[in-house]
């Protein structure tokens, strides 16, 4: 994933912006409902952790 290049590479007050989130959890898309490997996936798990 892009996320896992770029963000290690980001500026300490700097912002990493992702867009069209929404397909991620779209019933239609060709990879399965709430596939794994998306970017909200491994974001909430990414949240998860910090606050474990």
């Amino acid at each position: 994933m892009t996320v896992e290049t770029l963000f290690p590479l980001l500026a300490e007050d700097g912002l990493y912006v992702a867009e069209d989130l929404h397909t991620s959890n779209r019933r239609d898309d060709q990879s399965g409902y709430r596939p794994n490997g998306t970017f909200l996936k491994m974001t909430k798990a990414f949240v998860d952790d910090m606050h474990a």
